[in-house]
């Protein structure tokens, strides 16, 4: 019985670990070359340099819908749906003087940025395809606990490739 409690706690402590986390092979600075933009991923946190000088910095978390209602900012982790070996990273920063709501929807505009990553990423990645709306919207529907993400208004490209 006691090698079982030990089990439990030693896959609980595993799991809770992992949870926010960018993938161990995904931490360290990476550069695009063609607009100069700069990615530091540490573990629990991120920052992108663009180039126009501006730096956005976010804390990286498991997805949670609750938070995004409030209007958090950060770096969002979840799973692919249909492949949990895969992880979707959003950065999202809403714009809450935008925010509305009617009925059972939410929505606000939000600075976004995505890619996908390997969830058991080990070994350093040397590069990684991400992308930015400087004016996108996200969409909260209340009843279901689901939200989509869009950026009506054009993205930007990057292809982070990492410094050494």
């Amino acid at each position: 019985m006691k090698i079982q409690k030990a089990l439990l706690i030693l896959i609980l402590a595993i799991a809770a670990s992992a949870c926010g986390k960018v993938p161990k092979g995904y931490n360290g600075d990476f550069v695009d070359a063609t607009t100069g933009a700069k990615l530091t991923l540490k573990g629990s946190e991120g920052s992108l340099a663009t180039s126009d000088g501006r730096v956005i910095e976010a804390k990286a978390q498991t997805l949670d819908f609750e938070a995004l209602i409030e209007g958090k900012p950060g770096i969002y982790l979840r799973p692919l749906a249909d492949d949990d070996s895969r992880m979707e990273v959003f950065w999202i920063f809403p714009q809450l003087e935008t925010r509305k709501q009617e009925y059972d929807f939410v929505w606000v505009q939000a600075e976004l940025l995505y890619s996908r990553f390997n969830a058991k990423q080990e070994e350093k990645v040397q590069q990684f395809k991400m992308i930015h709306c400087r004016d996108g919207m996200i969409l909260l529907d209340l009843p279901t606990k689901t939200w989509n993400g869009g950026c009506p208004a054009g993205t930007i490209e990057y292809d982070f490739v990492r410094k050494e």
